[in-house]
């Protein structure tokens, strides 16, 4: 065996690779020509680089000095079969470049050995060279295909594409491609998962596509929590929109998940449209309360409103403050002059000035309207301030009766203002969130204080939690508020519960960033999580608030039978296993056979403490001969939690398997072998002994409890649907055994029959016309022979000596 056959056994039988070529190392000319009309087309995206270096890329010896042969392999990356049909596959294991580099290098330490020093370097595909080309010319497959054969008129490649990538033959358009857009495309954007019925099942967004699809693909043991592994069991699709900025990622993100309310996404509930007040952009503007909002008009709004009683109040005391105009007339400049307009009650009753008859300046209205701008921005003291500058001024000017109406005014901001709580004799505007969770649901309260005094709160319900940490419940409660407010400032400081990430910190000051006007001028807002003192209490009289709202509406959906609460058993049953949460949803296990034959297996759910018979599965024992108890459990376990089941049902919070020790390892090696972290125990039938992985002794719960009676119940019930399928199958094929040893009746013959007459005895007795009916007559001739033989045979006496 010479070099060249001991390079390729090495490579492909012992390090791994699946082909080997060996070509001289020449210039790549005609590629480099078709490397380059491709870049021109902008078939390339984002990946800049492919256009760098190119002088490298053709000629591979500026690479290597003095480089005569190249090795060229390749090697079909799927770490483990999954159905992401939507998802580049060498996304869904460890970044190849690693995994590849090393076998490389092992390969060339492996030349070195076997003919001396050369001069060499591995490459993956992360260096300047065109590794498709070089591997059409050592003759391993080709470009723009996906299969090996030689092509002819053949357009299966095209065709199969799902993105139209293929956009002539051998020619792939990557930013159309699926590899591209899951992989490559570094840019911001937002993701949606789609599951097998093309459903959005989850929206996000990211700085970084490639980096933050990658991630839910990569191998993690322990890491992804369950409702994470959940959601990646059921992906079968991605769909990628690309963003000029993170900022408009956040903001179409929002808007997507309040659009299709994915499965898997924090949902803001009741995401009807919160009102707003509006300064409408016009010549004599008008303040009135809106549902409505659209920034294209570069009208003002302020809000969002959760109560609508606060925004009454506001808009009360700008009736009783300002006298500003209520009616919707076109007062330009022309219409005024042309007096088309008279005035209504409002000027008589003293609520308007009357600028539609031009009594009054629109440089006046216009500083009345600074001064609503001002005070629903809370900043109630520079109103009064200046309200009582220029009181004084006509004072002094002797202006006696318009003096009187800001006197008014002002004592009508004062009553106002004794509505509003002191919180703080720092002047300082500031925002402070505070939320409060409960299993799958949320509260989030925010205090908005302006100039050291409260102004409102507002608050808002979620949906969907489930085991995700405070810090992203706490940011989806920022980009939701600060997404859906139109104001155009923001606090100095913003007060949190719980400290953010710096990636969530960073997201939430480039949102509010973008909508700050760029004249303002203002920092970003700084993030505080104080811890005592003063401040500490405003934010846990903030959570204080959530948690009290929260109550509120868990018990009016309790109320209203959306939920139900949680019985007393399976609060107990947490207590004594030590579980994180309610153990709401309950699957308990059980195998059952009789001396090994017709091996069966039952599922049964438990859900609040109940059955829940819809969610029951049985199942036939496929890959076990004999008894085999523990492997039995091993094959519905995985069945269960990897097999269709998976995509069908939830998952559940407790697993209950019906045995000892050797079942419970044997299903729990199954869930650890596939990164599955739902807690797992066993229950011994004799003894009513609890065993949990890892732990070779058992304990027992007390003979009185809750929890105990809930987990024997559950194990019962498990026990009867086995036994009672196990029962079913020995029953059908007895009857089967009879009628199989006539010729002719099949499985749908047997159907008709056995639905028709019901038993066997009856088709026993039945005419050969009867018979005929349901089947046909060279059939039925052949059942009514059958049983006439046999009748005759058990009515004859058979000496007993002849019998073997």
């Amino acid at each position: 065996m010479n070099v060249t056959q001991r390079i390729k056994q090495m490579a492909t039988h012992v390090i791994g690779f699946d082909s080997v070529g060996i070509i001289e190392a020449k210039r790549l000319e005609p590629e480099a020509a078709r490397l380059e009309a491709w870049i021109n087309k902008g078939f390339h995206g984002e990946m800049a680089y492919m256009a760098n270096h190119f002088e490298k890329r053709i000629d591979p010896s500026l690479l290597v000095p003095h480089a005569k042969t190249i090795i060229v392999l390749t090697a079909a990356y799927s770490p483990k079969p999954h159905n992401f049909l939507g998802i580049a596959r060498y996304a869904q294991g460890k970044d190849y470049h690693h995994v590849l580099k090393s076998k490389l290098k092992m390969l060339f330490e492996f030349i070195l050995n076997e003919i001396g020093s050369v001069n060499g370097r591995a490459f993956v595909d992360s260096a300047p060279l065109m590794e498709k080309a070089l591997a059409v010319r050592a003759g391993l497959g080709w470009q723009g295909k996906n299969v090996v054969n030689h092509c002819g008129t053949c357009t299966a490649c095209i065709d199969a594409c799902p993105t139209h990538a293929i956009v002539e033959p051998a020619v792939i358009d990557a930013t159309k491609c699926i590899s591209y857009l899951t992989i490559e495309l570094k840019q911001p954007g937002v993701y949606q998962f789609l599951d097998f019925n093309e459903k959005i099942i989850y929206v996000g967004k990211a700085k970084n596509l490639r980096h933050r699809v990658r991630s839910y693909f990569q191998s993690r043991v322990g890491i992804q929590s369950a409702k994470t592994q959940a959601l990646i069991s059921k992906i079968s699709d991605v769909r990628i929109i690309k963003t000029t900025s993170e900022v408009e990622a956040l903001i179409l993100e929002n808007n997507l998940i309040k659009q299709f309310k994915p499965r898997y996404n924090i949902n803001l509930k009741d995401d009807k449209s919160y009102p707003y007040i509006v300064i409408t952009k016009e010549r004599f503007p008008r303040v009135f309360s809106t549902r409505n909002t659209n920034r294209s008009n570069a009208s003002e709004y302020f809000g969002p409103y959760t109560e609508s009683g606060q925004m009454r109040i506001a808009l009360q005391a700008i009736s009783d403050i300002f006298q500003v105009r209520s009616c919707s007339l076109n007062l330009t400049q022309n219409n005024i002059d042309k007096k088309k307009f008279k005035v209504c009650l409002d000027y008589h009753i003293k609520k308007c000035e009357g600028p539609c008859e031009g009594l009054q300046s629109e440089s006046n209205y216009n500083l009345m309207i600074h001064e609503i701008r001002k005070l629903l921005k809370g900043k109630i003291r520079d109103v009064s301030q200046s309200i009582e500058i220029r009181m004084k001024k006509l004072a002094e000017e002797q202006r006696f009766e318009d003096a009187a109406i800001l006197k008014k005014q002002l004592e009508a901001l004062k009553r106002f203002a004794e509505r509003q709580k002191i919180v703080s004799q720092e002047k300082i505007d500031r925002d402070v969130f505070a939320v409060a969770t409960s299993n799958d649901d949320g509260c989030g309260v925010i205090f908005k204080i302006r100039d050291g005094i409260m102004i409102g709160s507002e608050r808002f319900y979620f949906s969907n939690i489930l085991d995700e940490p405070l810090s992203y419940v706490l940011t989806k409660l920022l980009e939701n508020y600060y997404t859906l407010t139109k104001e155009i400032t923001f606090p100095d400081e913003i007060f949190l519960q719980h400290p953010l990430t710096e990636e969530q910190q960073t997201t939430i000051e480039l949102l509010l960033s973008s909508q700050q006007s760029k004249s303002d001028n203002v920092k970003s807002p700084q993030f505080v999580f104080p811890q005592i003192g003063e401040k500490a209490k405003l934010v846990n009289m903030c959570l204080d608030n959530a948690t009290f709202l929260l109550n509120e509406y868990m018990l009016q959906k309790q109320k209203r039978g959306e939920i139900m609460s949680v019985p007393r058993s399976v609060h107990s049953l947490q207590r004594d296993l030590y579980l994180s949460s309610p153990p709401l949803r309950i699957e308990c296990f059980d195998n059952s056979n009789l001396q090994g034959s017709d091996p069966v297996a039952s599922m049964v759910c438990f859900v609040n403490g109940v059955p829940r018979k819809s969610d029951y599965r049985k199942f036939k024992i496929k890959t076990v001969q004999g008894i085999n108890d523990f492997a039995s459990m091993a094959e519905i376990i995985e069945r269960r939690y990897t097999g269709s089941l998976s995509k069908e049902l939830p998952l559940p919070d407790l697993i209950v398997v019906d045995g000892g020790k050797g079942q419970l390892s044997s299903a729990h090696e199954v869930l650890q072998k596939h990164n599955i972290n739902i807690p797992i125990i066993g229950l011994a039938k004799r003894l009513e002994e609890v065993f949990f992985p890892k732990r070779s002794l058992s304990f027992n719960l007390p003979k009185t409890s809750s929890s105990l009676k809930l987990l024997q119940h559950i194990r019962d019930e498990a026990h009867r649907f086995a036994l009672t399928f196990h029962r079913l199958l020995r029953s059908k094929h007895a009857t089967r055994s009879e009628l199989d040893e006539i010729k002719g009746v099949g499985e749908k013959t047997l159907v008709k029959l056995l639905t028709h007459f019901g038993t066997i005895d009856s088709i026993k007795t039945a005419s050969l016309n009867e018979i005929a009916l349901q089947s046909n007559l060279k059939v039925a001739t052949r059942i009514v022979e059958h049983f006439k033989q046999k009748k005759l045979f058990e009515n004859t006496d058979i000496p007993s000596n002849s019998l073997v």
